[in-house]
């Protein structure tokens, strides 16, 4: 693909409140469309650089594109891709580390105000001083998800850069770290659930449970394998668009 033409879709569809999906769609077309249009050019002119300005003026305003674009779109799909952003969505030029720490937060926070708001709905209408039982293992929720949060979300980004992407196929070149990312991650569900467990009922025996952990730390690494592969190639495109550096930033 064509760095400038690319740059120039970009330019349209990245202020675009969307969500990622939509917005790769939008990408595709657009890049279709000016790709031809560069092609036209290209074959009228013998001079590159005059070329890719016609093709800049053929495919019009960035900015006048951009309001085409979002008028495409819904308000709800607008409003939970500001949610996306603000939670979920990693930024252009954002670190792996900061990224895995804004996200972690983010769920601390959230699992921690729905715990919360659980307690003091049993405690204030319901009457039922009992919750305080469990208030120890509520308290552990939001700190272990954000763990759990953190370590993953850098396992997924350590293993992606062991996949090598040719012609829209994917192969792995690393194995060693590929399984040791798949390792911590298990390891890290095995242990969590431990610490839950044991803020639940620390009198309950271990080795009732012996089994549960190893179960635990497979079904963890079969689906952070599951979620890894069906979304590699999403997000691989998604990083060759969000690393352009565009002249509006």
């Amino acid at each position: 693909m064509n760095i400038e033409l690319m740059r120039i879709v970009e330019r349209a569809v990245r202020p675009v409140q969307a969500g990622q999906r939509t917005k790769l769609r939008m990408r595709e077309d657009l890049y279709q469309q000016i790709d031809q249009i560069h092609r036209e050019e290209c074959g009228t002119q013998e001079d590159l650089e005059a070329a890719l300005a016609a093709t800049r003026k053929r495919f019009g305003d960035p900015s006048a594109l951009q309001r085409e674009l979002q008028a495409t779109v819904s308000v709800p799909e607008q409003f939970q891709s500001r949610i996306d952003d603000w939670i979920t969505t990693r930024r252009p030029g954002e670190s792996s580390l900061r990224y895995a720490i804004r996200l972690a937060v983010a769920v601390c926070l959230l699992v921690t105000l729905a715990m919360g708001i659980c307690f003091g709905f049993c405690e204030v209408a319901l009457g039922n001083t009992r919750a305080r039982i469990i208030w120890p293992f509520l308290a552990m929720l939001g700190p272990i998800f954000a763990a759990n949060t953190f370590l993953i979300v850098l396992c997924g980004q350590f293993a992606l850069r062991t996949f090598q992407w040719d012609k829209r196929r994917i192969r792995l070149v690393n194995r060693g770290r590929f399984a040791a990312a798949c390792t911590v991650v298990g390891a890290t569900l095995a242990i969590s659930m431990r610490l839950l467990w044991y803020f639940a009922d620390p009198q309950y025996p271990v080795g009732r449970l012996a089994g549960a952990f190893p179960f635990a730390a497979v079904t963890g690494i079969v689906l952070f394998l599951v979620v890894l592969v069906l979304s590699s190639d999403e997000l691989e495109q998604r990083r060759r668009w969000d690393s352009l550096r565009i002249e509006n930033e």
